[in-house]
C-alpha cells in the first residue's frame, strides 16, 4: 500500500478518554459509517506525504522539539464551527495554554517549527489551521444543540502536561502512531510514551493491518499471508465506544525477508469478505 498520508498530533493521556463522555464524543459523534476509531488528540499537521520518509520526518521534527519545553494544556468547553452550505458542523475543543513568549503559548511555538520545516520538503498539503481536539461531525443544528446540551452541561476542566507528540499514519478509518517526539533537551528523552498501536517496531520485517474482522484468529490471519512469506502473525481487538457489537482489528505479520515484506505491499488481501489495509512497521 503507497501513498500513505500522515499528521502529526499530540494525543491526550489515556486516563481522560472517558472524561466528559468523550470518548463517547468521538466514537458515536462522528458522522458517517464506519465511525473512526482514534484516541482523542490536538491534530498539529494534517496532512503530509511521506510514503519512505518516515524516519527521516522523525528525525527533522524531533530537532524542532528539543527547542520547545513541555506546557501544559486545558480544555474548559465544547465548541463548534459550521461548514457552510448544509455540510453540518464539527464539534470540538480549543486548547487554553500559557503564553511563553509574547503572545505565543509552547503549541503556538510547535505548530510554527513543524509548518516551517514542511514546506522545505514539500510534503504539506493542507492549508493552515489552528490546532484542537476535533470531537466529530454533526449533521444538523438540533443534533448539535442536543449533544452540547446532554455533555456540555456538566462539563469538568481537563489539564494536562504535553511532553511529546506523534507521528501517524492516517488511514481510511483510523489513524496509527509510529513514531512519538518528545520535547525538550535529551533528560525528557526518558519519560514513557503511551502508544495505542499493540505491535511495536521491533526491528523485523513485517507489515501492520487495519480493519482485521472481528472474532479472526492470528492462525486465519497467517495463512492469508504465508503464500507470499508470512510466517508470524498477531491481532488485536478493541470496542467501539460503548458499542459492544463493533470492534476494531489490529494485526501484525512478519515475513522472511525485506524482499517477501515488500511484495506483499505491493499486493491487496482480504478475509472474511473484507479488505486488509496494510503498511509497513519500519
Amino acid at each position: 500500500m503507497t501513498g500513505l498520508k500522515v499528521i502529526t498530533s499530540i494525543l491526550m493521556p489515556k486516563e481522560f478518554w472517558d472524561v466528559n463522555g468523550i470518548r463517547d464524543l468521538r466514537f458515536l459523534g462522528t458522522a458517517g459509517l464506519p465511525p473512526k476509531i482514534e484516541a482523542p488528540h490536538i491534530t498539529l499537521l494534517d496532512t503530509f506525504s511521506c510514503q519512505d520518509r518516515m524516519k527521516e520526518a522523525y528525525e527533522l521534527f524531533k530537532e524542532v522539539a528539543q527547542d520547545i519545553e513541555p506546557f501544559d494544556v486545558t480544555l474548559k468547553e465544547l465548541c463548534h464551527f459550521e461548514h457552510g452550505a448544509q455540510k453540518g458542523f464539527t464539534l470540538y475543543l480549543n486548547p487554553e495554554i500559557e503564553k511563553i513568549e509574547g503572545d505565543k503559548t509552547g503549541l503556538d511555538l510547535l505548530y510554527e517549527k513543524l509548518m516551517a520545516r514542511c514546506p522545505h520538503f514539500n510534503w504539506l498539503e493542507s492549508r493552515p489551521f489552528s490546532p484542537h481536539v476535533s470531537l466529530g461531525k454533526i449533521k444538523t443544528a438540533e443534533e448539535l444543540a442536543r449533544v452540547k446540551a446532554e455533555y456540555g452541561s456538566n462539563w469538568q476542566t481537563i489539564t494536562f502536561t504535553v511532553r511529546e507528540f506523534q507521528i501517524m499514519s492516517k488511514l481510511v478509518h483510523d489513524t496509527v502512531v509510529r513514531y512519538t517526539v518528545p520535547l525538550g533537551r535529551p533528560r525528557d528523552l526518558l519519560i514513557p510514551h503511551f502508544d495505542p498501536f499493540p505491535f511495536p517496531i521491533d526491528g523485523t520485517y513485517s507489515i501492520n493491518i487495519n480493519w482485521v474482522p472481528r472474532n479472526t484468529t492470528k492462525d486465519q490471519l497467517l495463512k492469508v499471508f504465508e503464500p507470499d512469506g508470512g510466517i508470524r502473525a498477531e491481532v488485536e481487538f478493541k470496542s467501539l465506544g460503548s458499542d459492544a457489537s463493533y470492534s476494531k482489528g489490529w494485526g501484525n505479520v512478519v515475513f522472511r525477508n525485506k524482499a517477501e515484506r515488500d511484495k506483499a505491499l505491493s499486493r491487496t488481501y482480504s478475509i472474511q469478505g473484507s479488505n486488509l489495509e496494510i503498511f509497513a512497521c519500519d
